[in-house]
């Protein structure tokens, strides 16, 4: 079967995430969904949407270029900003097909994303791994029903955290030494140790806080949280340890506060993460 968006043409779309768009005086997120062995744009022309759109790769190689004269080789793990206006063509190679799930979104609070250049356009394709920890963030903008303009108002506001964090992935950070020791302090053994970190660089913890969140846009405690769920997602994947080994591992004494914190970051239980990558 083949679906249309626009003038997109998606082959074998397993499933919906999104099927109904989440509508407010914000804006619009139209369509969330996987794509399985997608063809991509096609090779003929560029391509004009008039949407934004995320799409992450999930397995499969293949290429991206566009208007601006960017063109690069693309593979599982990287993510497509596609921009309204902006010509545009992306698929895998010939003769492949490639796995990917998508967002497509609008709307006024997007627009002054890009006015303000906090979206960039001369930046389409950013390396964006672990895939299982991203794709449930982009995933979580379509986590709840939404009814009501309020609740796709906060789908959206969702969306707008997951683009904060991404634009400050791509965004070269000013060389700082204080800074560079933090990042590293905290993704120590013990780098839950913050208000020792803040002395050590001789701050407040108050003023630590605020100066870190300043610059990559979440606090030291956030910051370390999510560098130990990514570790996780590491651990779980790539060497098949138990959710037990793993905790200890990373220095959790009991496996269900783990258990509690891996969810809240990324929306699933490690076990059913562990479940899904075996087939079972």
């Amino acid at each position: 079967m083949i679906w249309y968006f626009g003038k997109v043409r998606l082959f074998n779309l397993y499933e919906f995430v999104l099927a109904k768009p989440a509508t407010s005086p914000l804006g619009t997120i139209r369509l969330a969904a996987f794509l399985k062995n997608s063809l991509g744009t096609g090779r003929e022309r560029l391509r004009i949407y008039g949407s934004y759109a995320l799409v992450y790769l999930l397995a499969g190689s293949g290429h991206y270029r566009d208007a601006n004269g960017n063109a690069r080789s693309v593979a599982a793990g990287d993510l497509i900003w596609v921009y309204p206006d902006l010509g545009h063509e992306y698929g895998p190679w010939k003769g492949e097909r490639w796995d990917e799930f998508f967002v497509v979104f609008d709307g006024p609070i997007f627009d002054l994303w890009r006015q303000g250049r906090l979206l960039d356009d001369r930046r389409p394709v950013q390396p964006l791994r672990p895939i299982e920890l991203w794709l449930e963030r982009l995933k979580s903008v379509c986590m709840q029903p939404v009814i009501t303009p309020l609740q796709a108002a906060s789908s959206i506001a969702t969306l707008q955290s997951i683009l904060a964090d991404l634009r400050m992935l791509q965004e070269p950070l000013r060389t700082e030494s204080w800074l560079t020791e933090a990042t590293a302090a905290l993704e120590a053994e013990h780098g839950d140790q913050i208000p020792a970190i803040a002395k050590t660089l001789g701050l407040s913890y108050e003023t630590f806080r605020k100066k870190f969140k300043s610059r990559y846009g979440v606090s030291p405690h956030q910051y370390r949280q999510r560098y130990l769920m990514q570790r996780a997602c590491t651990l779980l994947l790539n060497r098949r340890l138990s959710v037990k080994e793993t905790a200890a591992i990373l220095g959790f004494c009991d496996e269900f506060h783990f258990s509690r914190l891996f969810k809240k970051v990324t929306g699933r239980a490690p076990s059913v993460l562990v479940t899904d990558s075996l087939g079972y």
